[in-house]
């Protein structure tokens, strides 16, 4: 497996090779114009050796003094020298023939001199041929010397100009290197730790999905797996905690389901006595009749026991279509006498609406829905549960409605499933209507809630891609709105 690291390490080092490179490149330069430069040294000083042996010259061709004889011998020497020692040097800028002529000429220009100087003062003729040739061979040096001097100035300006030309040629490869390598980086690191960040906002905003890692970086890698298996853990201890609810309702179920229960086992009881009392002398269509009213009381404890059985077993999340009203009615069931006695139910719930829910954690939602109007209300207390298919860009809820999580947008591309649940207790307070999907926040008594019924509540709606909303007034009652999809969104698109 790839390595964020390893990439990043690659990429530093890459920058390193290319800066070391260009640092190379550029000593190799400094190192050719440091050469230049002595050779510009060793150029001039021979023509300006060259030069100074030309003035004494001409001076001693006018004046004849021993000292400008003297002078004329000295730069000679020395030019003789220069040529001699840097000869080698001098060669790139001229050719090996054109230095051995110099060479020459200047070993013929002193010995011309020295042959003027011991020259008789009366041999006139003589003295005129010497002048000529010794003018001659300081032209033929002074031309020399030039030519050297013209081809090292030409070779100095090309080496600036390659040093000015090289020079951003070097900055720029070293920037575009980094640009690359930044890019590669970018691509590499920030890329997939902003789709990790996208994915850690959607974690905030409820929306629980797995993270895919957009790397097969280990690092990458490495944190998705982790966040991962946070969602595991937190999916498990969700799954435990709707159960955990789930069976704290029965234990307020149990005494309205066990009445419940009571009535038919009564009845059936009724029916064995009498039975049994009128068994020789009843005709047998009386007989079928009692016997016909066991079987069906029978029958209603069997789905009283079953419709209690399904809600406390837990099960994976499945959806089905699932009749709303026969779920409302059974729900209802489950809460049994307490919904009797102590409420009056009014149901305005379609027996033809079908939708696509998980029937067991639904029967949750209403049971806890219609248990916390029967908590809140008091006696005597209406409850009005109603269901309606209507399109979501129609779907209003009352102003100052509290949202357990935002409205989905693809919500304004479906039918949605308006569920509500009202009553007209005394109401939720402002302050406490803003906490009422918070876990464990209650406004009941201590000891007789949780405060996880309606988190649990969301949860569930959540998990079926609907929301859930509250509405309240001191006084005026309350509400719970739940949108469900009536229509998926593949086929709403």
């Amino acid at each position: 497996m790839s390595s964020l690291r390893r990439k990043i390490n690659l990429g530093f080092y890459a920058l390193a090779a290319t800066l070391a490179v260009v640092a190379l490149f550029a000593l190799t330069d400094l190192g050719y114009l440091e050469q230049r430069i002595e050779l510009e040294i060793t150029a001039s000083d021979f023509v300006d050796s060259v030069l100074e042996l030309r003035r004494y010259e001409k001076n001693y061709l006018l004046y004849g003094a021993d000292d400008d004889f003297g002078e004329v011998r000295a730069y000679g020497d020395r030019a003789r020298q220069l040529l001699a020692e840097q000869g080698e040097a001098l060669v790139t800028l001229s050719s090996p023939a054109e230095i051995g002529r110099l060479q020459r000429t200047l070993a013929e220009y002193q010995s011309l001199f020295a042959e003027l100087q011991a020259l008789h003062p009366d041999d006139a003729p003589r003295r005129v041929a010497l002048e000529r040739d010794i003018r001659e061979s300081g032209r033929v040096l002074s031309e020399g010397a030039e030519g050297i001097a013209e081809t090292q100035r030409a070779e100095m300006l090309r080496a600036v100009g390659r040093s000015q030309v090289a020079l951003p040629v070097a900055i720029t490869v070293v920037g575009l290197l980094g640009l690359v390598i930044a890019q590669r980086a970018s691509r590499a690191a920030v890329t997939p730790l902003a789709q990790l960040q996208h994915d850690l906002e959607d974690l905030g905003r409820g929306q629980f999905d797995r993270v895919e890692p957009s790397s097969k970086d280990r690092e990458i890698v490495s944190v998705a797996d982790a966040i991962n298996y946070m969602l595991d853990e937190i999916d498990t201890r969700r799954r435990h905690l709707v159960q955990s609810e789930k069976l704290a309702s029965l234990g307020t179920l149990v005494a309205g389901v066990a009445h419940e229960l009571n009535n038919p086992l009564s009845n059936v009881s009724s029916s064995c006595q009498i039975l049994l009392e009128d068994l020789d002398k009843a005709d047998p269509a009386q007989l079928r009749e009692w016997l016909q009213q066991i079987d069906t009381e029978t029958e209603r404890a069997r789905h009283i026991v079953r419709t209690l059985l399904e809600f406390s077993r837990e099960s994976a999340f499945t959806k089905r279509d699932v009749s709303l009203r026969a779920l409302v009615d059974k729900s209802l069931l489950l809460l049994g006498r307490q919904a009797a006695i102590r409420a009056r139910v009014h149901l305005d719930v379609p027996t033809d609406l079908i939708v696509p829910l998980d029937e067991q954690r639904m029967q949750q939602v209403l049971v806890n829905l219609i248990k916390n109007a029967l908590d809140a209300g008091g006696d005597a207390v209406n409850i009005q549960v109603s269901a309606a298919l209507i399109p979501a860009q129609k779907l209003q809820l009352p102003a100052g409605s509290v949202y357990a999580q935002s409205p989905p947008q693809s919500f304004l591309r479906r039918e949605v499933v308006l569920l509500s649940v009202s009553d007209d207790g005394p109401g939720i307070p402002e302050e406490a209507l803003r906490r009422v999907f918070d876990p464990f926040f209650t406004t009941k008594d201590v000891g007789r809630g949780s405060g996880l019924g309606l988190f649990v509540t969301q949860e569930i709606v959540h998990k079926h891609d609907g929301y859930i909303a509250a509405y309240a007034k001191p006084g005026a009652g309350s509400a719970f709105f739940i949108c469900l999809p009536y229509t998926s969104e593949e086929s709403a698109t």
